[in-house]
């Protein structure tokens, strides 16, 4: 199964379109973000923009989610002159019969997917600590300065994707 690059729903309506959303946020998938992830008070759904087909899962089907991280080429350079990444999150939401693969480009989505586990006792599995992280370094301008600093010694250590190339999506 591949990961499917997700972006929040509020934040693709609160736009007028994805490309716009992407180009201000420096990211250079804005042909690859195809899915749409929804989250209720008791399910996510992702909907896939271009044929309106969803997948939904029900908090009750969800025995876990598991927690990881990657790199993205961003175009440009970074703050000394290297090259410039984004980092975002994968979530494995693991159901009874099938796992649900996306990887999540912005912050918010990522904390209305822990308040959803929270609201609901979903366990999390997060053995690089991203949940950590975030509560660590509230403020994303920290964070991204904490992870551009200590991001290489975690992929090395857990074997992220550092960087994960466009290939790897559906």
């Amino acid at each position: 199964m591949e990961r499917k690059l997700v972006i929040l729903k509020e934040d693709l309506l609160n736009r007028r379109d994805k490309n716009k959303l992407l180009e201000s946020d420096g990211n250079y998938l804005e042909s690859q973000v195809s899915y749409v992830i929804d989250i209720s008070t008791n399910s996510i759904k992702l909907v896939d923009t271009k044929t309106k087909e969803a997948e939904e899962c029900l908090c009750e089907d969800i025995n876990c989610i598991n927690l990881s991280m990657c790199s993205r080429y961003a175009g440009g350079t970074g703050r000394n002159g290297g090259i410039r990444t984004t980092i975002n999150i994968d979530v494995d939401v693991v159901l009874n019969d099938e796992t649900l693969l996306f990887e999540i480009m912005d912050p918010h989505s990522f904390q209305k997917v822990i308040d959803f586990c929270d609201n609901n006792n979903i366990e999390i599995i997060d053995m690089i600590g991203v949940v950590d992280i975030y509560k660590q370094y509230p403020n994303q301008e920290k964070r991204e300065k904490y992870l551009e600093i200590n991001f290489n010694k975690l992929s090395k250590k857990y074997r992220l994707d550092h960087p994960r190339f466009k290939s790897r999506f559906k």
